[in-house]
């Protein structure tokens, strides 16, 4: 077979920017990154605004996925943005570094690589919804990882500086509801203050976050968070508030796992408490695994590290077959990730396309080996 036409990560990047893409509206995005790969002369296909595409015709699959939509715009961007703008060596526009870069860096990566023939399967899946974490149902990675046939390993693209990061955190997400009695805010005997009771739940949360940081540190993925985010309470300034809710942020470990947070919540809390979302556990995948090797021989400076955040990682790790050996490896500063002015840094984009093809390169002889 012949090898696809190229494609130019940086123009593709400008032209993914270009099209807004916010979770559960990713078309115009996906038509982008469609018609790129049909123009290599690749034969994309959609799966809702999911893009998928192959090479190759062997049963070990080698995984590049990243997403294709953004948070929205902050309201304090000083520019556009949704007009890619080159300063120097930097690329502005929403989404520049979570994550088109790493979609525009994998699809160039993607066409430039060897033809992989009967070793493996490369392929391409540009996903939706990761931003919204599948809120609304099954969606983006998780949605379309069934139709992927048999996979071996997996590169999901996030800024990670192009350090190699094979684990991360678990992530619970709660309500404190606090519930008092009303009553005139200048006879406040004859009320309970709700406030005041979820201010005694966020300070005994306090104490547990700094117990937990400690006993609940994982030599892989760091320690354990809780933090109160939101808060909304009260009526009306002359009223003692009858209720309170506070949004709790709770990142896990395998040290101090999802049902451990749980347990402790309820025990420290007074309020009544609302899970929202547990099913992002703490995965971690085997140094050893030849997605790992791989990713060390295609970035030998690199460093082998945690995620800082939650990612799709976890749904390779939940696939309906059995665990996908995953790594996170992108182009940007995760720093710059939700932020106004966001940009990349467009020589890391172009290192990130080499890194990739190297890792494709080294991939296949090591499942080999790692099959016997």
């Amino acid at each position: 077979m012949s090898r696809p036409a190229r494609i130019d990560a940086v123009e593709l990047l400008a032209r993914l920017i270009a099209a807004r893409s916010y979770s559960q509206h990713e078309g115009p995005a996906a038509e982008v990154l469609e018609a790129a790969l049909r123009e290599a002369g690749l034969s994309p296909r959609r799966l809702g605004d999911n893009v998928i595409c192959e090479r190759g015709s062997g049963r070990a699959g080698l995984l590049f996925n990243s997403h294709l939509d953004t948070v929205p715009a902050a309201p304090s961007w000083s520019r556009d943005p949704w007009t890619p703008a080159i300063e120097g060596e930097r690329m502005y526009g929403l989404g520049a570094t979570d994550a088109k870069s790493c979609v525009a860096a994998m699809a160039a990566a993607f066409v430039a690589a060897p033809e992989p023939g009967a070793r493996g399967r490369l392929v391409l899946a540009a996903t939706a919804n990761e931003e919204a974490g599948g809120a609304s149902g099954p969606s983006g990675l998780e949605q379309v990882l069934p139709e992927l046939g048999p996979l071996a390993g997996a590169v999901v693209g996030e800024p990670t500086r192009l350090q190699i990061c094979h684990g991360q955190r678990g992530l619970v997400r709660a309500v404190l509801r606090a519930r008092g009695r009303a009553g005139h805010a200048s006879r406040p005997w004859e009320g309970v203050n709700a406030i005041e009771r979820a201010a005694e739940d966020v300070l005994a949360l306090r104490a547990l976050a700094e117990h937990i940081a400690v006993a609940g540190a994982d030599p892989l993925l760091g320690r354990p968070t809780v933090q109160a985010t939101v808060i909304q309470g009260g009526s009306a300034p002359n009223v003692i508030p009858e209720r309170c809710e506070v949004v709790l942020d709770v990142r896990t470990t395998r040290t101090w796992d999802n049902d451990a947070a749980l347990a402790a919540l309820a025990r420290t809390c007074a309020s009544e408490l609302e899970v929202r979302s547990r099913r992002f556990v703490p995965v971690a995948t085997d140094p050893q695994a030849a997605i790992v090797r791989a990713a060390r021989q295609a970035l030998p400076q690199a460093q082998v590290m945690a995620f800082g955040g939650v990612s799709d990682l976890y749904f390779l790790h939940a696939a309906p077959g059995g665990p996908v050996p995953g790594v996170l490896i992108g182009p940007g500063d995760g720093r710059q990730s939700h932020q106004p002015d966001e940009f990349v840094r467009l020589p890391m984009v172009e290192q990130a396309v080499e890194a990739y093809i190297r890792l494709a390169e080294a991939f296949w002889p090591l499942v080999a080996q790692e099959r016997g």
